[in-house]
């Protein structure tokens, strides 16, 4: 059984004149949820084997900060173009990359393309939103990341940083 953990980025600024909506940081409210989050996850015994992030300033801060709550080393994240603002295809994209050893990932995305892959992965469970640096985890019954496509999931759990503070 593999373990999906969907991270939607923590708490960000909004763009200053002529900044790229790709270059924004996250806010100190954002610095201090997104390793809030990590140590809620890594208190419920997860161990994190692949992260895998949109290349966007905010992602990769939430992504690096999840790293040192688990004491991974943040070169081990793996960037693809195509996850920021990506859609529900780009998510199975990326997860089908990884190797068959891998039981759990991280992958830290953007709304809305988070929230309609979160939807999506379970039927027993709908979300309308994943707020900033909430997670979605569900357990996806196959070997192999290939087949992510036709599992039939199981919901584990939804934590958003307002509900852990």
């Amino acid at each position: 059984m593999k373990k999906l953990l969907l991270v939607r980025h923590a708490n960000t600024k909004q763009p200053d004149f002529g900044e790229r909506d790709f270059d924004r940081e996250l806010l100190p409210r954002g610095e201090k949820e997104a390793p809030l989050m990590a140590k809620l996850v890594k208190d419920k015994g997860i161990t994190i084997d692949a992260y895998i992030s949109s290349p966007s300033m905010r992602t990769r801060q939430t992504a690096n900060a999840w790293c040192k709550v688990f004491g991974d080393d943040k070169s081990g994240v793996i960037y693809f173009d195509y996850l920021y603002h990506a859609g529900i295809n780009e998510y199975y994209k990326a997860l089908e990359t990884l190797n068959k050893k891998v039981e759990t990932v991280a992958i830290f995305g953007h709304n809305f393309g988070i929230t309609d892959f979160a939807d999506q992965l379970c039927e027993e469970v709908h979300i309308d939103q994943m707020p900033t640096g909430s997670v979605f985890a569900v357990n996806v019954p196959i070997e192999k990341w290939k087949d992510v496509r036709e599992a039939k999931n199981k919901f584990a759990f939804f934590e958003t940083p307002k509900e852990n503070r």
